[in-house]
């Protein structure tokens, strides 16, 4: 019974706690509209409308209410967190002799998921020149032709190169410094315990616009800095958009806004949707890579775990698993059904309050634990597995949606939605049409374990569900997902790997109209002209014990009949490779027929693959140790480890020159 009676106990406190925020709650909640209804049996979270905040009080109000369980939460936060806080961040410029070249032959470019939508990387090139992010610093390398390989400059920085972009003759350089924040566990002070004392530090992201007309000096044109840990990016056009996420902690009961470029945002400046379990300020900053003129848009919003971008819309996806009002009235009603009526006041009069009573709270946690104790066995029993039932019950798996409509520097806060189960990654979302498309794993609690299904979500730009498919591959979860137009491509695996081909075409009737199961898994999918799907994953037996990397190639021209035309086995049991993880590392030049796959394993180094509708085909191995990207540039192929570059020629894979980057 121990376990049930401690377990049971913080729960009860956790939910109790929270709970002292629900006046609060009373008077800042937008109301949905409630004639927003979806078809079927489940109900979203309906678009609330979007607000500012009125007062740096209201923001402390609205944030602090909604922190209360996370500062009593031990195993949310350790003890100390080491605060190590970089300085201003200036670049270093080094002069060079390289010859400029006029001639630009046909290059790579960063495999990304929509087209004409870039992603920042750590290597990318414009066709003469390549820029690579390594640690602190850029280095710019003459690349073409070999025969001139050489670096013509570097920039150093004080913090660590998250990626960058080359658009024309901008680079724009993201920096971030240490993702730290300082946070104290206080154990009995003044007689109180489980106090934490926040530090007022945060890490902070800079993105740097430079003019690279003279590649020999780049010329800085702005330098964007703001408190928070970098996300992600994308570049449309020439606009490029950074989402930065700090966390919303308070020091003695004053909420810590983001700072951009030192001076904090100002609380009106803030929006917000609808009150959530946990908050992060998400500042999107939209730059004019053109001029260096940019928005700043700051939002409370739940932590974000994957983030799409289309050319009309972001969106922001955040996993939330349990709504703890919901939750806090049922466990209360279960655990106190039968209790005295003065420990139902004691509780009721604490969750009503306003204030943050430590000393009431453990007032409050010992009586309860005296009532359980005071119980028979049997009774103790029936409370404590009636308490844990009503958990499971209410136990949800949730993505929670964030629709931000873009206009160049102007960033507007559109809808709001709530779809079942969590997401993989950003491939498992795609916008097409006026609609967005998103495949989930639901994980679902059980006596005695838990159970996962999986489903795919078709929303209007209001982010209400208007089709769906559920209830897919029931115990398997999704370990890739394609988009190709009205077409999805879904990879579930357990043993037997299951390609799924499923139609879209009818945005509230989507339907799996084909599926191929063959062993091993896909980890990545990428479209092959217009018939052809390339798998890039791992080889497995019957008993589920991998043997090496599988590239498999599907023809899915008959969407209801998909066929595996071709797969082989590179590398060994050990192999792995950054594309399982990272999509950028994958390289495919179609006009030559061969992709290009780094692994690393016994062996470091880059198999390049021949590719035809009739067959994959390894052409050869290029070793080079600790390789992350690969690209090409007319009849080379360049692989780039963080020492080194490599140039090779794509026929005979013979290496005519390299250069070291240190």
């Amino acid at each position: 019974m121990g376990k049930w009676k401690s377990a049971g106990l913080i729960l009860l406190i956790l939910l109790l706690m929270e709970a002292s925020c629900l006046l609060l709650e009373k008077t800042l909640y937008v109301e949905p509209n409630a004639e927003q209804t979806p078809p079927g049996h489940w109900t979203p979270v309906a678009t609330p409308i979007v607000n500012s905040f009125s007062s740096r009080r209201e923001v402390e109000d609205y944030v602090t209410s909604s922190m209360i369980l996370s500062r009593i939460m031990p195993w949310f936060i350790p003890e100390t967190f080491h605060a190590l806080k970089y300085g201003a961040m200036l670049p270093v410029l080094e002069e060079s002799t390289a010859v400029l070249s006029t001639e630009k032959p046909e290059h790579s470019v960063t495999n990304v998921q929509v087209e004409g939508v870039d992603e920042a990387d750590i290597v990318k090139t414009d066709g003469e020149y390549i820029y690579v992010a390594r640690g602190s610093s850029v280095v710019i390398v003459k690349a073409y032709p070999p025969s001139e390989v050489s670096i013509v400059h570097k920039l150093n920085f004080t913090g660590m190169v998250e990626g960058i972009f080359v658009e024309g003759d901008r680079l724009v350089v993201i920096v971030a410094s240490p993702s730290i924040f300082a946070v104290s566990l206080l154990r009995n002070v003044q007689g109180k315990t489980n106090v934490y004392q926040v530090i007022k530090e945060f890490p902070e992201t800079s993105i740097l616009l430079y003019n690279i007309t003279n590649i020999f000096n780049p010329i800085l044109m702005n330098n964007i800095t703001v408190t928070g840990s970098y996300a992600t990016s994308r570049l449309s056009g020439k606009y490029c958009y950074t989402i930065i996420t700090q966390p919303s902690i308070a020091e003695n009961g004053t909420v810590i806004l983001p700072e951009i470029n030192g001076v904090e945002v100002e609380a009106s400046d803030v929006k917000y949707f609808t009150r959530d379990f946990t908050y992060v300020f998400t500042t999107i900053i939209s730059l004019n890579v053109e001029n260096g003129s940019y928005g700043k848009d700051v939002f409370l919003t739940g932590c974000s775990s994957n983030i799409y971008m289309s050319h009309e819309n972001l969106y922001l996806f955040s996993r939330k698993r349990v709504d703890p009002y919901r939750l806090m009235e049922r466990v209360v009603e279960a655990l106190l059904e039968n209790a005295p009526d003065a420990l139902r006041n004691k509780v009721n009069d604490l969750m009503n309050s306003r204030e943050y009573d430590v000393e009431g709270l453990v007032e409050v946690e010992k009586a309860v634990e005296d009532y359980i104790n005071s119980l028979s066995s049997e009774e103790k029993n029936r409370v404590l597995n009636k308490v844990y039932n009503e958990f499971y019950e209410l136990y949800v798996d949730e993505t929670t949606i964030y629709r931000f409509a873009l206009n160049g520097t102007s960033i507007k806060a559109s809808a709001i939605g709530t779809i079942p189960g969590h997401i993989l990654d950003q491939f498992s979302i795609d916008e097409y049409n006026g609609y967005l498309r998103v495949a989930t794993t639901v994980s679902k609690n059980l006596s005695g374990g838990s159970e996962s299904i999986n489903n795919v979500y078709v929303l209007n730009m209001d982010l209400q569900i208007v089709g769906c498919i559920e209830n897919l591959a029931l115990g398997e979860r999704i370990y890739a997902a394609r988009f190709m137009g009205d077409k999805m491509f879904l990879v579930t695996f357990r043993r037997i790997d299951p390609l799924f081909a499923i139609d879209l075409s009818d945005p509230e009737n989507p339907r799996v109209l084909g599926e191929l199961k063959i062993l091993g898994y896909s980890e990545y999918l990428h479209p092959y002209l217009e018939d052809y799907l390339i798998g890039v994953g791992v080889e497995v037996d019957e008993k589920g014990l991998m043997h090496g990397l599988k590239i498999a190639l599907f023809n899915i021209s008959d969407i209801e009949n998909p066929i595996l035309v071709s797969n082989i086995t590179i590398g060994d049991r050990m192999s792995w490779t950054p594309i399982l993880t990272d999509h950028k590392a994958f390289t495919i030049n179609i006009g030559k027929n061969y992709m290009c796959i780094p692994v690393y394993g016994e062996i470091d180094g880059v198999y390049v693959v021949n590719v035809s509708i009739e067959a994959l085909a390894l052409r050869g191995f290029i070793s080079h140790q600790g390789a992350i990207r690969t690209l090409y540039i007319g009849d080379y192929i360049y692989t780039i480890s963080n020492n080194m570059i490599k140039v090779v020629n794509d026929s005979s894979l013979e290496v005519v020159h390299k250069v070291f980057l240190n």
